[in-house]
């Protein structure tokens, strides 16, 4: 399991939610995905609770909350791991494309263990790359500067101003959204 004691690393932001029912058994968490010179706050106990089920660990908030039902464990970061190599292949090594001139602001959604997000923030060390996750149990331990790993759910709308990333990277997140966020999600990332 990787280390939680850097998780002071995270921009935690609280607001009044709507009663709209959806996040009624859920701490008030609010977009995170917003522009990132906000004060950092502890993560709350409720993101770190794990469970385990058939020997995997995963995340109780995400299981109790159908945000994403995949182990948060070494395991997984080794998976992970192992398909962004094969996709590091398909893809001729290429972590952009088509390239993009003077990549200053990167949004990388569902970072997981974050090998896109570090290795593109260590390859553009000019730039700056956000990385937002449901789970903060798989962010590296060492981090470059500019990487800057944000904890909320991208089922929530974002809030960073439009035009505010070059990219965005939103590759195999498929399970960790909801059917009926689709349609805004794919307008979020492309605004």
């Amino acid at each position: 399991m990787r280390s939680l004691d850097s998780l002071h690393n995270y921009v935690l932001v609280f607001e009044t939610m709507s009663p709209c029912g959806i996040y009624r058994n859920i701490c008030v968490l609010t977009h995170v995905l917003r522009d990132p010179g906000a004060d950092t706050a502890p993560v709350p106990p409720l993101y770190l609770r794990l469970v385990t089920i058939h020997g995997r660990d995963f995340q109780k908030y995400s299981i109790d909350n159908s945000i994403h039902l995949v182990p948060v464990d070494e395991e997984e970061v080794d998976r992970l791991e192992m398909q962004h190599r094969v996709l590091d292949i398909v893809f001729d090594k290429r972590l952009i494309f088509p390239p993009v001139a003077n990549v200053r602001d990167v949004l990388d959604c569902g970072y997981g263990a974050a090998t896109w997000a570090v290795e593109v923030a260590e390859g553009y060390p000019n730039c700056k790359v956000v990385g937002v996750d449901i789970s903060p149990h798989m962010k590296p331990d060492d981090l470059p500067d500019n990487f800057e790993p944000q904890l909320d759910d991208i089922n929530r709308p974002f809030t960073f101003p439009s035009n505010k990333f070059d990219v965005v990277h939103s590759r195999l997140v498929g399970g960790g959204i909801n059917r009926n966020r689709w349609p805004n999600y794919l307008r979020d990332i492309k605004r």
